[in-house]
């Protein structure tokens, strides 16, 4: 493989040890030091295209370092499905290091690295010699990196490029309550405003809502009126912007009155809960008020808009994501996927990890090696994707929403670098498969199988370590809730 003399190499994931324990998952080649080593860093945008040539005209809006050409143009001479690709008012962002004929510029456009040489004396006209591996440095979209190197030059390091894959290790966990067999559902939420995580769950023995104290979770949920049909799903926001956290459970939306719960109006208009993969309370409109979104098994997502005010009918509307008739194993919503603060749904499928946008200015929707710069094929734990447990949460204390999924043969965890992009932690999931009888040398088992493990949502912040991060509840088939401390 041929690399660049200059500081655009070729990148890699590696561990800090050769063992598990003390190993960071990091970058080699992080932006930062891209940035740092480059003589000129500057965004543009596509001015104009010339389809005869073809040839892109830049009009460069932001210099952050070094200095720019008066004019800077780009020859689409590769790939050969570029020029056709490029289009007026597209960002850019370029790394230019040299002069002269040996001068190099790394060039990110159409949401992808290039690597293009000069093609004029004067650095006034460059043309692309094709792609360039620098994916892991940074996998996401060009608008996304134009924000970060802006961030960079403003000595913000809101990018990460490195974290310690070591988390539960310790495997210590405590039953703090106990629940309904047949848990399918369970969502985390301060609903009586004490600063402690409360539980909501869904399943076969109806809604329950578990409040939390410092000796565990008690029943409430006849205490508060929370009675509704059977319900395998389940969710928590602010629905009414009054300050308390809400319900939905099912197809009902349940208003939290201070120590009581009512629900408003007859069910949602939504498919049969047979159908849904997922479901979540979060702003798709971009009009600040939270919305239900269902994702069915089929890729066919349904919204229904929050109309701001109690009485009037949530309308529903629906797209369709996808077609492949291959039925997915999961899949979770969350605001912190994508790199615009919309909300995004991951969906986790048999040789597949896909990103799509739900939000007003969804994006396209973006395969594994575009969150993480690698393939998926590579990691090999995951077998047929049959997820015992998915769960969204902080697990590295950086603040940012983690995506932990242990399967029946392995698991994988993708690790939120910002922007809307993943470093991959290919060790924790062992945490999980660890057992007395199969112990793994650095881990602790957990008290209970995996497989065990009917739903799980994020836990309190353990603010005793250097860093905030999450602990993770968990129920087991027999009803019993497990708080998982991530120590290490």
């Amino acid at each position: 493989m041929k690399r660049s003399s200059c500081v655009l190499a070729v990148l890699a994931v590696t561990l800090g040890t050769a063992g598990p324990i003390g190993a960071v998952i990091k970058v080699d080649l992080p932006l930062s030091k891209v940035y740092a080593s480059a003589q000129t860093v500057l965004i543009a945008r596509v001015a104009d295209v010339q389809a005869a040539s073809p040839l892109a005209e830049l009009a460069v809006s932001e210099l952050l370092k070094g200095q720019a050409p008066a004019r800077l143009r780009l020859q689409l001479a590769a790939p050969a499905d570029l020029a056709a690709a490029v289009r007026p008012d597209q960002p850019v962002v370029a790394f230019i290091n040299g002069h002269g004929p040996g001068a190099k510029m790394l060039v990110h456009l159409d949401d992808r690295w290039l690597l293009a040489l000069p093609a004029g004396g004067d650095g006034s006209l460059w043309r692309t010699a094709g792609p360039h591996e620098a994916a892991r440095t940074f996998p996401g979209r060009t608008a996304a990196l134009a924000r970060v190197v802006q961030d960079i030059k403003a000595g913000q390091r809101t990018f990460r490029d490195g974290v310690s894959h070591e988390a539960f290790t310790d495997g210590l966990a405590r039953v703090i309550g106990q629940t309904a067999a047949g848990v399918t559902c369970l969502a985390s939420a301060d609903f009586d405003a004490d600063s402690r995580l409360d539980l909501l769950a869904a399943g076969r023995a109806g809604p329950k809502l578990l409040l939390s104290s410092d000796n565990g979770v008690r029943d409430v949920t006849a205490a508060w009126g929370l009675v509704a049909a059977k319900a395998a799903f389940c969710a928590a926001a602010d629905v009414d912007g009054d300050g308390k956290v809400d319900a939905l459970v099912g197809r009902t939306i349940w208003l939290n009155r201070g120590q009581r719960f009512t629900a408003i109006g007859p069910p949602l208009d939504l498919d049969d809960e047979a159908g849904w993969l997922a479901a979540a309370l979060a702003d798709a409109t971009g009009d600040g008020k939270p919305d239900v979104l269902v994702l069915l098994k089929t890729g066919k997502l349904l919204l229904a808009e929050n109309p701001g005010l109690v009485g009037p009918p949530w309308p529903v509307v629906s797209w369709t994501l996808w077609t492949q008739k291959t039925e997915p194993a999961a899949a979770i919503f969350s605001a912190a996927w994508g790199d615009n603060g919309e909300p995004h749904v991951l969906v986790l499928g048999e040789g597949r990890i896909t990103r799509y946008g739900v939000g007003p200015s969804a994006s396209p929707p973006a395969d594994f090696e575009r969150l993480s710069g690698a393939p998926l094929s590579i990691y090999k734990d995951l077998g047929a994707m049959k997820v015992l447990l998915a769960a969204a949460f902080d697990y590295d204390g950086d603040t940012r929403t983690d995506l932990v999924v242990i399967t029946e043969t392995g698991g994988i965890t993708l690790v939120n670098r910002g922007y809307g992009c993943f470093l991959i932690n290919a060790f924790l999931h062992k945490q999980f498969h660890s057992r007395p009888d199969r112990p793994i040398k650095w881990t602790k088992p957990f008290p209970f199988r995996v497989d065990q493990v009917s739903a799980a949502a994020p836990g309190q912040v353990l603010k005793t370590t250097k860093r905030p991060r999450q602990n993770l509840f968990v129920v087991t088939a027999d009803g019993r809730i497990w708080e998982l401390q991530n120590t290490r």
